[in-house]
């Protein structure tokens, strides 16, 4: 991300005559902001055992500084797990427990602070004022500060404990009954203070809130299990009966008006003004119950058929659709154990797959959303008192169901060469039915927001493809080396009343890909008068300004002429991977990459156009009559046209890239070193992640969500 220094900036101003703030600096924010982070990782384990019981033990400590100044992640974990057999192994007992806390502070909302890091005036200091205020450019209301937002105190803390017990009888040969139960306790506390010396606490005197969120997760199954062998016959049957329970409850408040910022975000109560709304608490719960049967049958390990029967009940869903069933079935041919291919030697494994199946969602939803909701709209005054009114923010829906998706797939495994080289592929087409989601209502809905609703289908055809190949050679050098490739391709087959769905960059429409970017087409830069008489009407339009298509050919561009300007699915994505070993030492490597995806940097237009802001070095190329390939149209700071703000096809870019993800140098201390300290392994590592990243994409990181970087 390359932004103007200093002397860029002021030169860039002079040629158009913007008066700047200049106060005589040339500081980076972005790098100002940065320091080189570590992590730090100990991990102690203790084992011990016979052959009627054992356990396993091991304490953790993660230590991480992150490369934002006074960013950090500290994650300490405990975890057991034990195991007893008793009578004559007819019984069997496990049990485990595993506990963490996370204390981390990071960065306060992360798109400000880095928008304001890119675009703050670069010739301010990188230090505050004499009176420890932060100085800041009174032009550029939509900034802050950088260096002063890294003062704002936001930490979390993070208690997670799950236990589990299995119990497990086998009543006969072949038969097995097993009781599970799993009990997940998790507390996090955020607490964030805003100080009265920067920007973002002036207005406010200082700003402190508190939030904690608690969640339990109650887990139980029964399952009963029957394995048996006839001949060359063998079945496995698999009966499942489970219900699962979530409760979350959450607390918040925020005060104002801080005459001090000795306490923070420890004394609200330092705070003298808290507002109705400035506390807030909810609790909300929901479970799910399942049954499942499942039966295996194979024949002399070469035929092998699963058939699945499972039926899940969501206490999330519609009054009139709590349940959904989703069976599915497989087929797996195992030909290498035919007669033909018995012998041939340098073939391992060779197997062909089929399955058929649904599978049911609704993750998509929360707790109520099939519901009529009542919450506090405001306050008034009766008789002299404040009452806190109230009103339905949702309507129901009685009708709500599971998200649907069938999916196919066939695939082939295959180990050749004594499983040195071992290779699977797959393909798949899934088709989803009653997508989750919410519609927008016509004007005559009312007040209340729309529920959720089950409003159309999508279709996903892909391919997986894992190549893994592991060799020792005469040297004792070994080797692993593996390889993902994956595609797919994504279309919506309908939706409710053949409505689109959009949002400021994105259209969800039938015949296209879900979440495709969608806005005005760039056709380049109006070069001559007579390209600008001649062109259609549309605002603004002069020499050296971008021109844009009349898709719809009326005459004019207006806001019909959007149409489809970019893709934020991939081609296909892959991965490489690959370990290696000499004697005590070992080297690994993992590569990632994605091609073919487009990104919206939606933020682009804001930099690369001059005002009190500072700007992108793209702006250096911008149209002149000297210059008239540029990549940008003139320079005005009027924005004609709102040309800063259109969503067009500007915004759009390629968003592949190729990232070395991690590389990690190990050293394994020798066995008869350890156990002159009563140690049996020990090994130390060398650990490196993110060390390049290959990209054509102009903004920091090209692995964003969904395409969409508001960065």
């Amino acid at each position: 991300l390359e932004m103007l220094g200093a002397n860029q900036y002021r030169s860039a101003a002079q040629n158009l005559g913007i008066d700047i703030l200049d106060k005589g600096y040339n500081t980076n924010f972005i790098k100002e902001m940065q320091q080189t982070g570590y992590t730090q990782n100990h991990r102690l384990s203790f084992s011990n055992g016979n052959d009627d019981s054992n356990y396993r033990a091991s304490i953790g400590v993660i230590d991480q500084k992150g490369i934002i100044k006074d960013n950090y992640m500290r994650n300490y974990t405990a975890k057991l797990d034990a195991s007893q057999t008793m009578f004559n192994n007819k019984l069997k007992i496990d049990f485990g427990m595993f506990a963490s806390k996370v204390d981390k502070r990071y960065l306060n909302d992360y798109q400000k602070t880095f928008y304001s890091a890119a675009s703050f005036n670069p010739t301010f200091p990188d230090f505050p004022n004499e009176d420890g205020t932060w100085p800041e450019d009174p032009s550029a209301n939509e900034t802050q500060n950088p260096l002063g937002r890294l003062t704002i105190k936001d930490v979390e803390s993070n208690s997670y404990i799950n236990a589990n017990a299995r119990l497990t009888w086998t009543v006969i040969d072949g038969l097995k009954l097993s009781a599970f139960g799993s009990y997940t306790y998790n507390v996090k506390e955020n607490s964030v203070y805003i100080p009265t010396n920067i920007k973002a606490g002036i207005g406010t005197n200082g700003l402190g809130s508190k939030n904690d969120n608690k969640s339990g997760v109650l887990l139980g199954n029964f399952t009963a299990n029957y394995k048996k062998a006839f001949g060359s016959h063998f079945i496995d049957v698999l009966g499942l009966a489970e219900l699962q329970d979530y409760r979350y409850t959450g607390f918040g408040a925020q005060a104002k008006q801080f005459g001090t910022n000795f306490f923070g975000f420890n004394n609200l109560g330092a705070g003298a003004e808290v507002k109705y709304g400035d506390v807030s608490s909810y609790s909300n719960d929901y479970s799910i119950a399942s049954f499942m049967g499942r039966f295996n049958y194979s024949y002399a390990d070469k035929y092998i058929a699963t058939v699945n029967m499972r039926a899940d009940g969501s206490s999330k869903l519609g009054a009139n659709n709590k349940w959904g069933f989703f069976p599915s079935a497989s087929l797996a041919w195992v030909l290498k154990e035919e007669a033909f291919l018995k012998n041939v030697d340098f073939l391992t494994n060779l197997k062909l797959r089929a399955g058929y199946g649904l599978t049911g969602n609704q993750d998509a939803i929360g707790a109520y959303n099939s519901l009529k909701l009542m919450s506090p709209t405001g306050v008034t005054t009766i008789n002299g008192k404040p009452v806190v009114t109230y009103g339905i923010n949702r309507n129901e829906n009685p009708d709500l169901k599971w998200e649907t998706t069938t999916q196919t797939n066939i695939g082939i495994d295959a180990g050749l060469f004594n499983n040195k080289l071992n290779l699977s592929f797959d393909f798949y087409h899934k088709y989803t039915t009653d997508i989750l989601q919410r519609i927008t209502y016509p004007s005559t809905g009312g007040v209340a927001s729309a529920p959720f609703m089950n409003i159309g289908e999508m279709q996903n055809n892909g391919y997986e493809l894992n190549i893994n190949f592991q060799n020792t050679t005469d040297y004792g050098f070994r080797y692993e080396l593996g390889l993902i490739l994956s595609g797919y391709r994504n279309e919506v087959k309908k939706l409710a009343s053949n409505q689109f769905i959009s949002n400021t960059y994105t259209r969800t429409e039938v015949g296209h890909p879900i979440s495709s970017f969608y806005g005005y087409v760039i056709d380049g830069i109006f070069q001559t008068q007579g390209e600008v008489d001649s062109h259609v009407e549309q605002s603004d339009k002069a020499i050296g300004r971008w021109k844009y298509r009349d898709v719809n050919n009326d005459g004019k561009i207006d806001s019909q002429d959007r149409a489809y300007i970019g893709n934020p699915h991939p081609d296909f994505e892959y991965s490489l991977s690959s370990r290696f070993y000499y004697k005590n030492f070992d080297l690994s490597l993992y590569i990632q990459g994605s091609q073919g995806n487009d990104i919206c940097f939606a933020s682009k237009g804001g930099r690369d156009g001059l005002d009190y802001f500072n700007k992108s070095t793209r702006i250096l190329n911008t149209w002149t009559p000297e210059n008239r390939n540029a990549e940008l149209p003139e320079i005005n700071i009027l924005n004609p046209n709102d040309e800063a703000g259109k969503v067009s096809s500007y915004l759009i870019e390629d968003g592949s890239y190729i990232r070395l993800k991690q590389l990690e140098l190990g050293y394994t201390l020798p066995k008869q070193t350890l156990s002159k300290i009563g140690l049996q392994q020990c090994r130390v590592y060398l650990n490196a992640e993110n060390l390049l990243t290959l990209t054509k994409y102009n903004n920091i990181d090209p692995e964003v969500k969904n395409g969409d970087d508001k960065n």
